[in-house]
């Protein structure tokens, strides 16, 4: 009787407590909880979605889709405007939208096609049975891949951060230039263009990095960046544009040594320390891929990097990129026998940007064979050579062989200075595994003194000069030859 008790008046006392709350907390929290419970769905997977055709779209009205630097350059040398340089049409892009419950992440005008995310539930027949879809392609898992987001450039913030530097321009204005430490590189290459004046102008540069360091200064370590060095770039106005593929923005500052470093041996100027063979040329800095992943996905976003230097009029393209080896997924690594120069999408895009007027010069990937992009026929492949002390010979780097695509071109096209190289703070690098940039500048030199030369041309010209030396090593740039040839 007594605990019958007991239960009675504990039930009045919780009657009254849960009487006397608000009872607007519990619909709160209820609403709160609802809202967990049913979340939008979030879109992993990948899928490329290929266009029949380009739609009603005027091709004569190339300002819509081209800088103007791009179309004077095309009518300079007589590069044709075709459906390759028109956008995936605007309408596809919205009908896919309305469809299905996709996220659009961006697109590719050379291969006419459009990256979605989707759900897992997600049903690819609701979309292949529109009219202008011609297949659609699985493209795997998406990690951290952001939208493409038409946000403000932040080349006129690095513009505007650079000229709060002095700018050492008027140095290449005296009649004698100490090349400093780059000195080395244009003995190298036999290219005494630079010495004459030819230091790039004319020429825009696309630099492909994981990052660029811009806002992280020089330190008392010599670590960071010397923005005293690329000043000149924001006096100038030589940076047109930046864009992190990745990301889906325009900030291309993260902490990686990539970019940075490529600037530097490009376009730096350091009175009688270092002064860059294409130091005048203008740039554009992007960043395709992200430092902690690799996705196919990642491919596409380098051929979206390439279409956009194109849109823009840009000369050459320096990259170190390579695809299909060691995807996180090995499911979607790209197999030898497809290493042909014309199957993967980095590597056809590699040719189709050839027909438009740029040069890829691409660093030969550690993995022995060439990996696209660096099988395509129009990558300029430079393959490292270690700088032991300049003046007593050099040996091949640690990784890098002459080997056979599928189809039995040879890789690389070219020696480049790749170990123990000074940088613009006379501090030697053991190894910096980014030949191609002194490959890049040097040619934008060549380019610059050759300015009415189409790509085709100085692409045919470089290997016309190319020459072997006393000690077996092959393929190395004669610069001054190739003036010779071509003037």
């Amino acid at each position: 009787m007594k605990s019958n008790c007991f239960f009675i008046i504990l039930l009045l006392l919780l009657t009254h407590f849960y009487g006397c709350r608000d009872t607007s907390l519990d619909a709160e929290l209820y609403s709160a909880y609802e809202d967990q419970i049913t979340p939008p769905s979030i879109k992993t997977e990948l899928y490329l979605i290929h266009f029949k055709d380009k739609g009603n779209q005027d091709i004569t009205k190339k300002e819509a889709f081209l800088s103007k630097e791009a179309i004077d350059k095309r009518a300079k040398h007589a590069i044709t405007t075709d459906q390759l340089d028109l956008p995936v049409y605007q309408e596809y892009i919205d009908e896919i939208k309305t469809t299905a419950d996709i996220e659009v992440m961006f697109a590719t005008r050379w291969f006419n096609a459009l990256v979605i995310a989707t759900g897992k539930d997600f049903d690819k027949k609701e979309l292949e049975a529109l009219g202008f879809v011609q297949k659609i392609e699985s493209f795997g898992e998406r990690k951290e891949l952001h939208s493409y987001e038409e946000g403000a450039n932040s080349t006129e913030r690095i513009t505007q951060k650079l000229t709060g530097y002095a700018s050492n321009s008027e140095y290449l204005s005296g009649t004698e230039i100490n090349f400093g430490s780059a000195l080395n590189t244009l003995e190298f290459y036999k290219n005494e263009l630079p010495q004459q004046g030819f230091l790039g102008q004319g020429i825009t540069i696309a630099l492909m990095g994981q990052g660029f360091l811009l806002d992280f200064e020089i330190d008392q370590e010599g670590e960071g960046t010397n923005l005293e060095a690329i000043a000149h770039l924001g006096d100038q106005r030589q940076i047109i544009d930046t864009y992190n593929f990745h990301r889906g923005d325009h900030e291309v500052d993260t902490r990686s040594w990539e970019g940075h470093i490529d600037l530097e041996f490009s376009a730096s100027i350091l009175p009688d320390q270092f002064v860059a063979p294409a130091c005048k040329a203008k740039y554009a800095l992007y960043v395709p891929e992200s430092s902690d992943q690799e996705e196919a996905v990642d491919e596409l976003l380098w051929v979206s990097a390439l279409e956009r230097a194109d849109s823009l009029g840009v000369h050459i393209v320096n990259s170190r990129n390579i695809f299909g080896s060691h995807f996180d997924d090995p499911n979607r690594n790209i197999p030898f026998e497809k290493m042909d120069g014309k199957t993967a999408y980095s590597s056809r895009a590699v040719n189709i940007a050839m027909s438009k007027g740029i040069l890829v010069i691409n660093t030969m990937p550690s993995t022995k064979v060439p990996t696209p992009p660096t099988d395509a026929s129009y990558t300029i492949v430079g393959s490292g050579i270690s700088q032991k002390f300049f003046g007593e010979g050099y040996q091949k780097a640690w990784s890098f062989e002459e080997v056979k695509t599928v189809d039995g071109r040879s890789k690389p096209d070219f020696f480049s200075i790749d170990q123990s190289v000074d940088d613009i703070r006379g501090k030697r690098l053991s190894f910096i595994a980014t030949g191609s940039i002194f490959l890049t500048a040097n040619i934008a030199s060549l380019w610059s003194a050759l300015p009415n030369k189409s790509a085709k041309e100085i692409y045919d010209l470089l290997h016309e000069s190319k020459e072997n030396d006393d000690t077996s090593l092959t393929n190395y740039i004669n610069i001054n030859k190739a003036y010779e040839i071509g003037k």
